[in-house]
């Protein structure tokens, strides 16, 4: 049996605050991910129309309309990201 010296419980000790390192650090940009999806902001259809209706999240993170994803879901956007004639609808 080798002798054990410390060296095995510093690995370990190093390898479970990497672990605790990276998960605070998804949870970081997790975070950060919210900010740039502005939380409360309202959600538009690409021609302006505002939607006030339920919205879930595709594999790509990307806002939709309804409460799950069905063939009717439609991409949702905010009004920063509309066209110029879609915000002048939006607007009305």
């Amino acid at each position: 049996m080798p002798p054990n010296n410390g060296t095995m419980q510093i690995k370990s000790w190093q390898s479970s605050n990497q672990k605790e390192n990276i998960s605070k650090a998804c949870k970081l940009e997790k975070e950060k991910r919210k900010e740039v999806m502005g939380k409360g902001l309202k959600h538009y259809f690409k021609n302006g129309k505002e939607h006030k209706g339920a919205t879930h999240k595709d594999a790509k993170g990307r806002v939709m309309s309804g409460k799950t994803h069905t063939d009717s879901s439609k991409f949702l956007v905010h009004m920063k990201d509309l066209s110029d004639k879609a915000k002048k609808v939006a607007r009305a």
